[in-house]
């Protein structure tokens, strides 16, 4: 931080720094957040044994400080090489520390002002999340089906497992029936392809027919 303090506002790798200075950042708050987790774990494995009485709070991630840097670099050096990069980890971050609706306006002003970007499936699929976790199931659709667009994201046959969440919730059966039948084939073949996908749904896909 020191080095940023002295560093020339026209540097012209001061955007550079910030975004590595961010990434280190997110990988602390990460790794904070695990150990957390893994407390919260066997805090909820010893209640659940009776070793214990009191509740568990569930950590959430903090990922501030790497967001406070994030934003410097998107006010500061707006041309940055990267800087869809920059809107979509911010829109990510705010979502995980369920600030949603902050962090879907960032989506949104990716998937609208970059849209050639590698970012795009992902942004997509978060804010088909937020809009399904809020019962908005038309933008749900819309943003799951922008993912099918991209068939060799990791996240393709997760946005057809969850259209097919949409379909059951507006009751229509048949067609999530389809649709979890085509993450199980779809995830076969990739198994007989010697593929291992980042998510494997059959399990779930085959319970939730």
């Amino acid at each position: 931080h020191e080095m940023l303090r002295d560093m020339p506002a026209g540097y012209e790798r001061r955007a550079d720094v910030l975004f590595r200075l961010a990434e280190a950042l997110w990988e602390v708050g990460h790794a904070d957040y695990q150990a957390n987790r893994a407390d919260y774990n066997a805090c909820v494995d010893d209640y659940m044994s009776c070793l214990r009485d009191e509740t568990c709070v569930e950590p959430l991630p903090d990922y501030s400080a790497a967001l406070d840097q994030f934003r410097e670099v998107l006010r500061d050096h707006p041309s940055y090489e990267r800087i869809d990069e920059v809107i979509f980890r911010l829109g990510e971050g705010l979502i995980q520390a369920e600030q949603s609706a902050d962090g879907v306006q960032f989506l949104t002003r990716l998937t609208n002002n970059y849209p050639n970007s590698r970012f795009i499936p992902d942004a997509r699929f978060l804010m088909g999340e937020h809009y399904f976790d809020n019962d908005l199931l038309i933008a749900a659709r819309q943003n799951y089906d922008a993912v099918l667009e991209y068939p060799t994201s990791d996240l393709y046959n997760f946005a057809i497992y969850k259209t097919a969440w949409v379909d059951m919730n507006e009751e229509g059966w048949s067609d999530a029936v389809q649709l979890f039948q085509a993450v199980v084939s779809n995830m076969n073949a990739e198994a007989a392809a010697g593929r291992t996908p980042k998510f494997d749904l059959r399990d779930q896909s085959l319970n939730d027919m």
